[in-house]
């Protein structure tokens, strides 16, 4: 064999053996990932498999005393907002380029926490782990976070990281006689939408060991 078949070979040979550049998991690992994480009481495996990535981000997150906190407004919002289930949206062509468990209509908002893709990222919105970390990155920007321990308040707490009713107006105008009027309409905030599921996002918090 010739030298230069030879350095052919082994360089064919050496770059098989080079470590393969890092991927998004696909939709194939995330069912493997969700085979071998316990069912959480009440959800599918893929909701449990959603839960527990995003368990393991609470606990990375650090949060020490306030960790219980942190984990009931996140998982009291991802069951308001998607029920624990990744959504891809069909206004985003792109985010069903992701895995993802059911497509959505809304604006175009993805992912668990339904991060639109005018304020996120569109590839950390649709991971579970990063779309906690950036509702977690939020959320420390709420004042008085911290304090909020009954439903009412956690509700709240998660009504003001979502930003829905906050972000946006409608001008609306109105003749009397001569005179126009004119004032800005608000969307309505609903914290109680969140509220109502903070007893449910205790028991998953529970089931991960917090608090």
């Amino acid at each position: 064999m010739k030298l230069s078949a030879i350095t052919a070979f082994l360089t064919l040979g050496l770059s098989g053996l080079a470590a393969p550049a890092p991927q998004d998991p696909t939709t194939s690992d995330l069912e493997a990932q969700a085979a071998a994480s316990p069912k959480i009481p009440g959800y599918d495996q893929r909701q449990s498999n959603n839960a527990w990535a995003i368990i393991k981000q609470i606990k990375a997150e650090k949060f020490g005393k306030d960790e219980l906190t942190a984990c009931k407004a996140a998982f009291a919002t991802a069951i308001t907002e998607s029920n624990i289930y990744i959504y891809a949206n069909k206004n985003v062509p792109k985010s069903k380029d992701y895995p993802h468990d059911k497509t959505g209509s809304d604006h175009d908002s993805v992912g668990i926490f339904q991060q639109r893709v005018k304020y996120y990222p569109l590839a950390e919105a649709m991971n579970p782990a990063k779309s906690a970390h950036l509702f977690f990155k939020k959320l420390r920007t709420v004042d008085g976070w911290k304090k909020a321990k009954t439903d009412k308040q956690i509700g709240v707490v998660c009504q003001k990281v979502q930003g829905s009713g906050e972000r946006a107006y409608k001008p609306v105008r109105a003749m009397i006689g001569d005179i126009q009027l004119t004032w800005n309409l608000y969307p309505t905030a609903y914290p109680d939408r969140y509220q109502k599921h903070v007893d449910e996002a205790a028991k998953i918090c529970k089931a991960g060991k917090i608090g």
